[in-house]
């Protein structure tokens, strides 16, 4: 595989990434601009506030095939048949652009969502055991807090250690040390994305499942 095909199917990843379907279904079903409602974010928790929790479902398995599906078709270009085992560093780096996308889409000025759902995708065709994990930790922290910002905080930061501890032996190589380091990395920014939402934690005024915002 040449060097510009290698650089075109990262492009690709974070065009299909920029797509906001948050956006574009919330103006077709609506005709609203999501980014004047609520907390102006393009993310399914935000479009549910319009649309429903239906739509915020679609919402969100839309957003986490972006990340899913980058990982999975460079690794058939490369004629990988085992999709869920740990990607090559370019499978990677074309699931990142996804979530690069997601985050500062192209289409739309630059302005986008937090990433949770399109990490979700990248996570799962990374490693299923982290993902299973962090998912694990998601569930449990809304559950408890019925605070969906607080699970994917603390998802996020389960994110790197997760990863070294149920893939103990590929984070002791380099290329696992890589991917480790990508984990992190967007683990920070999905945390940065979210630090509106902190802030109202930290005050007492976070919405809730089943409660109205303060």
């Amino acid at each position: 595989m040449t060097a510009w095909l290698q650089v075109s199917l990262v492009l690709l990843a974070y065009a299909l990434g920029s797509i906001s379907f948050a956006l574009l279904l919330t103006r077709a079903v609506k005709g609203i601009d999501l980014r004047t409602v609520g907390s102006g974010n393009l993310g399914a928790t935000n479009a549910g506030r319009v649309l429903g929790r239906k739509w915020a479902v679609v919402i969100y398995v839309l957003d986490f095939l972006k990340g899913l599906l980058p990982v999975v078709v460079v690794r058939r270009a490369l004629g990988d048949p085992a999709l869920f085992d740990t990607p090559v560093p370019l499978a990677l780096a074309a699931g990142a652009a996804a979530f690069a996308g997601h985050c500062w889409p192209i289409w739309h000025g630059l302005r986008g969502g937090k990433g949770v759902a399109t990490t979700s995708g990248l996570l799962l065709a990374l490693s299923w055991p982290t993902f299973l994990l962090s998912a694990g930790v998601f569930a449990v922290t809304v559950l408890l807090s019925r605070m969906i910002s607080l699970g994917s905080v603390l998802a996020g930061v389960s994110l790197a250690p997760a990863y070294a501890w149920l893939e103990s032996g590929r984070a002791q190589t380099r290329a696992g040390q890589v991917e480790m380091g990508v984990l992190a990395a967007i683990a920070l920014v999905v945390i940065w994305r979210h630090r509106a939402n902190l802030r109202r934690i930290l005050q007492g005024t976070e919405s809730r499942i089943g409660k109205k915002s303060t």
